[in-house]
């Protein structure tokens, strides 16, 4: 009687395997409840100078929407001459109703020449809502003996977030810091599918391993 009972519980192994896969896929999306990915959204790199100046007090200031939620950080490209032992550049974030909700500093040795220099957004907490308004704020200080610009370009260089830019309080409207916003976020349906093969691929191992279980007690009863 025992043995029967565990055989018919044991033959129940494969609609567990199904559920269990199925619900790690669904896990992944549209529940959201595990898995993560990163999103990078970039300027085009070709066409653009150093000809936006920081070096004179200038103020910097964009509006963006954010493609996705987590926001890690916010990347521009500078370009240095002279030396600026302790300089530093600011950015500032702020929601639709300009609070403040972030500021980030980096030192001056921070900043290199022609590279992206990522501004980290480390409050684990913030959340951004993609297609609502933000806008960052970009200043330096104690670059009085060095010359500091940043890179631009024409508003076709992207990315798509960015939107309008002003220049010490002006409209800009020929000109476009060349930016990347990066992000980790929930997995989305477009991102979903290599969570979903492994998980169909793990769960054919396990019917393959029950199958072959099966088999070999089968042979030795």
């Amino acid at each position: 009687m025992s043995n029967k009972k565990y055989t018919r519980l044991f033959s129940f192994c494969p609609y567990l395997i199904i559920i269990l896969v199925l619900f790690l896929c669904l896990s992944v999306w549209p529940w959201q409840l595990i898995g993560h990915t990163s999103y990078k959204n970039v300027s085009l790199e070709k066409g653009i100078f150093p000809n936006l100046n920081l070096s004179d007090g200038s103020i910097l200031t964009g509006q963006f929407t954010p493609a996705h939620s987590r926001l890690d950080s916010i990347s521009f490209q500078f370009l240095i001459s002279g030396r600026a032992p302790d300089g530093t550049v600011t950015l500032e974030l702020y929601d639709k109703d300009e609070k403040k909700i972030c500021s980030t500093v980096l030192e001056s040795g921070d900043v290199m020449n022609y590279r992206w220099v990522h501004f980290p957004i480390e409050d684990p907490d913030l959340e951004l809502t993609p297609g609502e308004s933000y806008t960052w704020r970009l200043k330096a200080r104690d670059y009085e003996e060095a010359s500091l610009a940043l890179y631009s370009g024409s508003p076709v260089i992207g990315p798509e977030e960015s939107g309008p830019f002003y220049y010490n309080g002006n409209p800009e409207e020929k000109l476009l810091p060349a930016m990347t916003f990066t992000y980790t976020d929930r997995v989305d349906r477009e991102h979903c599918l290599p969570y979903d093969t492994a998980f169909l691929l793990f769960g054919l191992l396990l019917l393959a391993a029950y199958y072959k279980f099966e088999k070999t007690t089968e042979e030795t009863l």
